[in-house]
């Protein structure tokens, strides 16, 4: 728009007609959803479409030929000297600004200054295009926002979580993977598994990133070592991300530190199969065990032997010395046991009360004899001394060999029983085969 078609306030009667060029604009302009207003070199707006008008809050009569300075809210003018200097130098210009407009709202702009030249490209005024961004910088803001919420609640789970390309390098980790491995999370962006783990974890991982790759989702435990010498064990998610097409283009990452649950379920898996006060197997596992000997000992026809034990004269450690003291020295006679018996082969149980049984694998008769006259002579000099009274106890001990037509161990249970009670019967402190 030269400064010879500019609009003026009214225009006179004697002013030349608008030309083509500027009734098109005008036309186009008008319908414009977004602001555009012309001003000329003394800064007075020549043109205001309808929308800058519903801006400005005032309506186009009030606008147009009248100075920046009467129509803008007061201080306007002034802030935006420095980019009229520019434009009408000959500069365009593309700002943003959050802006109070004439109609009571706040709106984030996009100010295009455009200047407009005559035909000796002498600058006459300048246009300026106001394109509203307030509902996609809010919903950016929103985003962020969520973005940051999302960001602190996952840094606060404690589990590795993170993303990873289809070449398995990590594009997004949280904090809990930055703890980890005892860095800052931007140092682990980029690196991919085999930069971060020793090669034998990683090669390890490699079947698992094989089937997320291939569109399988993948649940597995193992053991890893980390960089501050902690070993743990985890269980690992990984979960394929497709785009529109069912392409694979990379994977979701959860590892959760299950090291707790796991020697939780060993110590209950202990619980279940160890006698609680003196550490020895009790009798359910001692019936599994039995089983599996017998099946060993009928597979390659090897003997297989047990010796009962029950200390002598125990009711009355309980009563005349309480208890405690009796759970010691129940404690004491299982690790002497235990030191007879030989490591990694014998089995020693408690059935119950003050009645322990050794079994003895390999093992005949006269075997079983020797072990359990060892065992006697071991306890019977042994000082069971929890509170300086020298207390002494003994035991008596009955042996027997399971023989191979019988379908358990009861039968031999029995006769070792029978045995037992025949050493108690006969004085105690001794040893009886059945």
């Amino acid at each position: 728009m030269s400064q010879k078609s500019s609009i003026a306030k009214p225009p006179p009667e004697n002013e030349p007609a608008i030309n083509i060029d500027e009734r098109h604009f005008r036309h186009a302009a008008d319908f414009l959803p977004a602001p555009v207003v012309y001003c000329d070199r003394a800064l007075v707006f020549r043109y205001a479409n309808p929308t800058a008008a519903q801006w400005l809050g005032k309506p186009l009569s009030e606008i147009v030929g009248y100075p920046m300075a009467e129509v803008l809210i007061p201080g306007r003018p002034e802030l935006s000297a420095p980019r009229h200097k520019a434009v009408l130098n000959g500069e365009k210009l593309t700002l943003e600004e959050t802006r109070l407009c004439g109609d009571g709202n706040i709106r984030h702009v996009r100010l295009d200054y455009v200047p407009d030249f005559d035909d000796d490209e002498n600058v006459v005024g300048f246009f300026v295009l106001l394109t509203d961004l307030t509902e996609q910088r809010n919903a950016e803001a929103r985003a962020t926002h969520t973005y940051q919420q999302l960001k602190l609640i996952v840094d606060a789970i404690p589990a590795m979580i993170a993303y990873c390309d289809r070449d398995s390098h990590y594009v997004v980790v949280n904090q809990t993977m930055a703890d980890w491995f005892q860095t800052d999370p931007d140092n682990l962006i980029g690196k991919t598994p085999w930069d971060l783990y020793e090669p034998d974890i990683a090669e390890k991982m490699a079947p698992a990133i094989a089937k997320v790759l291939s569109g399988e989702r993948v649940d597995y435990e193992a053991p890893r070592r980390y960089p501050n010498g902690q070993s743990r064990v985890v269980n690992t998610t990984l979960i394929p991300d497709t785009d529109s097409d069912g392409i694979v283009i990379g994977y979701f990452v959860m590892v959760t530190d299950i090291t707790e649950r796991k020697l939780a379920e060993e110590k209950l898996a202990t619980l279940a199969y160890q006698d609680s006060l003196t550490g020895v197997t009790n009798r359910r596992r001692f019936a599994e065990v039995c089983a599996d000997e017998i099946t060993r000992s009928q597979r390659y026809g090897h003997p297989l032997s047990i010796v009962v034990c029950d200390l002598d004269h125990f009711k009355y450690v309980n009563d005349s010395c309480g208890h405690d003291v009796g759970d010691i020295v129940l404690k004491e006679f299982a690790n002497i046991c235990v030191e007879v018996a030989r490591q990694q082969v014998d089995r020693v149980a408690r059935l119950g009360g003050e009645e322990f049984v050794i079994l003895l694998p390999e093992t005949s008769l006269e075997g079983a004899s020797i072990l359990a006259e060892r065992l006697r002579r071991q306890c019977a000099e042994h000082i069971f001394d929890p509170s300086n009274n020298a207390l002494g106890v003994t035991i008596s001990i009955g042996i027997t060999e399971w023989q191979h037509d019988e379908p358990n161990m009861e039968p031999a249970l029995k006769r070792a029983d029978v045995a037992l009670y025949t050493a108690k019967d006969n004085g105690r402190n001794q040893v009886v085969a059945g």
